[in-house]
């Protein structure tokens, strides 16, 4: 076997063994996604250690697009193959809702690979809005997410989103554990979700604790199997949509934080946006050049980052705190947000390049690993 490189040969042996391995309810895409990770960190540190030479360092990136290209089909292949599959569902009496038994209505292969789960419920949460507790076989919470409510499909709905740099990082090892671990999951009330503050209510927390002082067995003791009523026959008591009366950022930014602004003009504080803004210079490798950042906060949290050009002019904006929403025909959303409703209306483009989630007349929406909005953007930095 002349010219074959080994080491592509086991590294494609194992992603298909990865294939065959199934754990949980997200079947073997943690498995690819970590052998995937961990092959870009392999990469990345050895480019970085400065180490290889341009040929070595050539011939890596090439192994590793080989690979990457094994790899994408897995996912394709197992994603198809999820399709259709049951999801075990407990439920919270706290919750107010009497759930069916779950399925993985959807898979999207990619770059960013996004699951979505549908719940059959017996009426709308309050809000629209729903809280999904990630449980191993024992039991245990390993993760949760916020999900949302489809009055068409009469269902709970929530994507899923595996990436393996979701923020243009390369992510940890170990950072699909959770999703390897997930045997079924729980809806649960908003109060048993932000039980302890486990952190950001609307981001996914690894946590080891229950979410209740109470055993996890006690407080999710309604089976779904035990509650199969045909989805045709739930009550659709859909809630109607809170008007958002806070500051709206558009593809030209929020009051007076706009594209082209001068950071050093901009006010220290705007009554109802942001009340301290603090300006920092960074060196821009690339270009050499010193670049201006400005932080602005509100309450003590970070609700803005801004970077500036050569001229200290404004030139990219991310929105990082669920205190300012875009309009996305005629519905708001913000940091924290489930993704999901956002693709089903006019004018927004799922962003197929992984970069981001998705995009809206100039507006650029960054996913967590769960499917909630990470950050909001507008402009750009080159």
């Amino acid at each position: 076997m002349k010219g074959v490189n080994y080491y592509l040969v086991l590294i494609g042996l194992v992603l298909s063994s990865c294939v065959g391995e199934q754990k949980g309810i997200f079947g073997s895409l943690p498995a690819l996604y970590e052998q995937g990770a961990s092959r870009q960190r392999d990469l990345e540190d050895l480019l970085a250690s400065g180490d290889a030479d341009d040929a070595e360092a050539a011939a890596a990136m090439n192994d590793f697009m080989n690979t990457y290209t094994s790899l994408e089909q897995n996912i394709r292949r197992e994603g198809k193959r999820l399709v259709g599959q049951p999801v075990k569902v407990l439920t919270s009496p706290a919750s107010g809702l009497k759930a069916g038994a779950g399925v993985i209505s959807a898979v999207t292969p990619g770059a960013v690979t996004i699951v979505e789960i549908r719940i059959p419920v017996d009426k709308a949460p309050k809000g629209n809005k729903a809280y999904v507790c990630f449980l191993d076989d024992d039991n245990e919470l390993v993760a949760k997410a916020p999900a949302w409510y489809d009055a068409a499909a009469k269902a709970v709905r929530m994507d899923v989103v595996f990436a393996m740099n979701p923020d243009g990082q390369t992510v940890a090892d170990g950072a699909f554990d959770h999703y390897d671990q997930t045997s079924h999951l729980a809806l649960v009330s908003e109060k048993e979700y932000n039980f302890n503050s486990y952190g950001d209510s609307n981001e996914v927390s690894l946590v080891t604790e229950p979410v209740m002082e109470t055993t996890t067995d006690s407080l999710l003791a309604t089976d779904s199997t035990q509650l199969t009523a045909a989805t045709d026959s739930l009550q659709t008591e859909e809630e109607p949509e809170e008007k958002w009366n806070g500051p709206v950022l558009t593809s030209h930014g929020v009051e007076q934080v706009r594209l082209g602004a001068s950071l050093r003009a901009l006010p220290d504080r705007i009554a109802g946006l942001y009340d301290h803004k603090r300006l920092e210079k960074e060196v821009d490798e690339m270009e050499e050049e010193t670049m201006l950042t400005a932080v602005f906060y509100q309450n003590g949290q970070r609700v803005m980052t801004a970077l500036g050009d050569e001229q200290g002019n404004l030139v990219f904006l991310t929105v990082e705190a669920p205190t300012i929403k875009i309009d996305v025909d005629g519905h708001y959303f913000g940091v924290g947000d489930p993704l999901q409703p956002l693709y089903l209306l006019k004018g927004v483009v799922i962003d197929e390049s992984g970069a981001f989630a998705a995009t809206y007349h100039g507006i650029s929406i960054a996913p967590t690993p769960t499917g909630a909005i990470h950050a909001i953007s507008i402009g750009a930095v080159w």
